[in-house]
């Protein structure tokens, strides 16, 4: 069976199906994966689908009343106005979002609804994408919103499914969506996004460091990676199919290369089934260097300061290349200095964050080519998955996190990086993987008329190791059980 087809029978529970079921206890409070402001589920705001054009019957969308209409109708943003009553005379008692909504609508004309259903810029998704270069590529986001506490643009009251959560509302043409957003930044929230524990992962590296052909590869894998430690995975949005699409890696393909300045790749949702429990994992693609330059800091901080764990890549070649100029800002040791000192810290002097931080060699197939480790060193080796624990085996990976710690520890910019990691973490894994294992083609490509290193797999890539780190995060999390070494 496929988990990606299975999503609605895996999470959305029935009141007759059997005691297997993926335990649910009550709907819990919900953090938004743009804006991070945390509200009730019940709270969640909805767009229509319907769309109506404005200009029914030689209706003027520049009238007084349509700029008053829809004035009012922004206001519903699940704040608090300094007016008990909004411009339609409805009270905040008359506006229940889980009181039924019949006989509480004003008599208003097809027109009047053709007013409040016509598709306009949304004001709150606008303000957040402006902070980038890019916005999301999403259909609805300038069809009319829905809240609770406007009855007419609904029929009826929020609907819930079996676990008492608000999941659609049928608007006032009688079509159903399940389009939930945000209340604070009017962002799409995934299907079931909220139902189960949501952890934060933020994956951080600077430039040529291979974070994103490492994301890349992660995510193509992600159903072979669970299955390996008995658990499924499910894509909860578009955005990974969108992001894999964006960012091939495949042979004879040129590599995908990394961030754009002040762009920001959307949120990336999986929902990992384990036997009796569900969570929710969302990664983001951060770039090093935005977190040492304070203007950046304001647009990607967010997603390190609100993270539950932290994968940093590694380029080798930063730690091999004996070359003590340079920019200091795109040295791995300034990066988790300025992440700790911005948003980890607690503000405490002394405190170590508990936040679980991975450090991961990239591209250690290319520390096969020199004399650094010898050629059976654990770097090298795949993960063995014949022990058949399901698990997160212990014993491989200290004999792995030992070569790595080793390794940094010989060399001055190793030594900085881990005098930070000890100082400022309280837990710190130690990896190295490769996301391509084969040889690279490297040539230069013009592009917006200059000459730019480009390269290519000159093989079809078969990762090794590359899921590790993650195993770790869930282990970490909770989710992945610790396996320690048999006695011999």
């Amino acid at each position: 069976m496929s988990f990606r087809k299975s999503l609605d029978k895996l999470f959305i529970k029935r009141k007759s199906d059997s005691v297997s079921e993926i335990p649910f206890s009550k709907p819990r409070m919900i953090k938004c994966p743009y804006c991070f402001e945390e509200f009730s589920h019940e709270n969640v705001h909805f767009k229509a689908i319907s769309i109506m054009s404005p200009d029914i019957g030689g209706f003027d969308t520049g009238d007084d009343k349509f700029k008053k209409d829809r004035k009012s109708l922004d206001n519903f943003e699940g704040k608090e106005t300094e007016s008990s009553e909004d411009d339609f005379g409805i009270t905040e008692d008359e506006m229940d979002p889980f009181g039924s909504s019949e006989g509480k609508s004003e008599n208003l004309s097809e027109r009047d609804y053709a007013r409040l259903f016509g598709e306009k810029q949304d004001p709150l998704f606008k303000k957040f994408w402006d902070s980038y270069s890019n916005e999301l590529s999403w259909e609805y986001a300038n069809y009319p919103v829905i809240t609770g506490k406007d009855p007419r643009m609904m029929k009826g009251s929020y609907q819930r499914d079996g676990d008492d959560m608000v999941v659609a509302v049928t608007d006032h043409y009688g079509k159903k969506t399940t389009e939930r957003i945000c209340p604070f930044c009017h962002n799409p929230l995934p299907a079931n996004y909220g139902k189960y524990p949501v952890h934060f992962i933020a994956t951080v590296g600077i430039t040529d460091s291979g974070k994103t052909v490492y994301l890349s590869q992660l995510l193509k894998g992600m159903d072979e990676y669970m299955g390996n430690v008995k658990m499924a995975s499910v894509e909860m949005s578009s955005a990974v199919s969108d992001f894999l699409q964006n960012h091939p890696v495949k042979k004879d393909v040129l590599l995908p290369k990394g961030n754009q300045p002040r762009l920001l790749n959307p949120p990336l949702f999986y929902a990992i089934l384990t036997e009796g429990a569900g969570h929710t994992l969302v990664f983001y693609d951060v770039a090093g260097e935005d977190c040492t330059n304070e203007k950046e800091m304001n647009r990607y901080g967010p997603f390190i300061k609100n993270a539950d764990g932290i994968i940093m890549i590694l380029d080798p070649k930063q730690f091999i290349q004996i070359n003590r100029s340079g920019d200091e800002k795109s040295h791995p040791k300034t990066v988790l200095e300025a992440m700790y000192n911005a948003f980890l810290g607690q503000g405490k002097t002394g405190v170590k964050s508990e936040i679980p931080l991975a450090l991961a060699l990239s591209k250690s197939d290319e520390l096969e080519k020199t004399n650094l480790f010898p050629s059976n060193s654990n770097i090298f080796k795949d993960i063995d998955y014949s022990k058949s624990n399901f698990g997160f085996d212990l014993e491989q990976y200290r004999n792995l996190a030992g070569e790595v710690r080793r390794f940094l520890d010989g060399n001055f910019q190793g030594k900085a990086v881990l005098n930070v990691a000890d100082r400022f973490f309280s837990r710190t894994g130690f990896f190295a993987f490769s996301a391509l294992n084969c040889d690279v083609i490297e040539e230069k490509k013009i592009i917006n008329g200059q000459s730019i290193p480009v390269s290519k797999p000159a093989a079809h890539p078969i990762p090794r190791r590359i899921e590790e780190p993650l195993y770790w995060m869930l282990s970490e999390f909770g989710i992945l059980q610790k396996i320690e070494p048999q006695p011999r």
